[in-house]
């Protein structure tokens, strides 16, 4: 994570911090107007006659988040893999989550964690036409033997293969949903041609650079590095919803520091769905123990307290 960071030395010499400074930016996220939804009693009950208990619930999604198995829930086969393992688990609770088989088959496994003691983590994530469902991950922990023990996160039921005429088109392109997600961060409009692809296209992203526009020169703005945009499926409720995912470096040309914000903009008419402000704010703490007289630095408490006495 990229960081904008000022040092600032007290001249006591017993503290030094560090003080982000970057631009004043919230987040948002279109589901938090979304009402509530209570954890219905079939959904806990279904859970329950599979074999798991419901310990947390996303009230705007009215899915669980969090499932641990309460009865032991063993994969077939001696030498099972995880991935096996995770999707067969996933089918058992399937009902439980509202997931058809077709949802489950647009999973895809990301990542898997296992040191070989301890828990082995399954981390899936669900892709439509290899567009990925954004943030909305799922992780089944299982023990060394294979045995589910929870599951974390939850799919997406719309997320199947073939969808509503029209709903998954991508009606505006990358440029265009970049140019609004940088009008929003810093109230410059900018025409999508000022927007250069900057090649290297790595893991689904486009990358572009920024053109001195008299808009831009005028602000005195200009992309540190280049923009980052990619194509999302991001879910709305019970909708999933073409867009893009839109990262920008930029900032002041006048100021060391710059802005790092992250967007997903919907590719049907280019509206902010999710704003994440990444600029990260560090402070460190140095302690020094020293001499309670004249405050000279010793080697440590111990010392400190032999000088304290002398």
């Amino acid at each position: 994570m990229r960081r904008s960071v000022r040092f600032l030395a007290l001249c006591a010499g017993l503290v030094v911090g560090s003080v982000a400074h970057a631009k004043e930016l919230g987040s948002y996220d279109v589901n938090a107007a979304a009402p509530q939804a209570s954890p219905r009693k079939a959904t806990i009950a279904e859970a329950a006659r599979a074999g798991g208990s419901i310990t947390s619930f996303d009230a705007r999604r009215g899915a669980p988040s969090f499932l641990w198995a309460t009865r032991k829930h063993s994969a077939p086969g001696v030498a099972v893999m995880p991935e096996a393992a995770a999707r067969r688990y996933l089918g058992t609770f399937a009902r439980t989550y509202g997931l058809s088989p077709a949802a489950l088959g647009t999973a895809e496994v990301v990542s898997v964690h296992d040191l070989g003691r301890g828990a082995v983590i399954v981390k899936l994530r669900q892709r439509i036409d290899g567009v990925e469902v954004y943030r909305n991950d799922v992780k089944v922990m299982l023990k060394q033997n294979m045995d589910l023990v929870a599951i974390s996160g939850s799919l997406h039921p719309a997320a199947t293969p073939q969808g509503k005429p029209g709903t998954r088109s991508f009606k505006i392109a990358s440029g265009e949903a970049l140019a609004r997600a940088f009008e929003e961060l810093y109230g410059v409009h900018i025409p999508a041609s000022a927007l250069k692809d900057a090649g290297h296209r790595e893991g689904g992203y486009e990358r572009f650079e920024l053109a001195p526009t008299a808009a831009v020169q005028a602000a005195g703005l200009a992309f540190t590095e280049p923009a980052r945009v990619k194509r999302v499926f991001f879910p709305v409720g019970k909708e999933l919803v073409p867009a893009y995912f839109v990262e920008i470096y930029a900032g002041k040309t006048s100021e060391v520091e710059a802005d790092y914000v992250r967007y997903v903009m919907s590719a049907r008419d280019g509206q902010m769905l999710y704003r994440e402000n990444l600029t990260a704010y560090d402070a460190f703490n140095y302690r020094v123990w020293a001499d309670a007289s004249d405050g000279r630095p010793t080697d440590g408490p111990q010392a400190w307290h032999i000088n304290s006495r002398t």
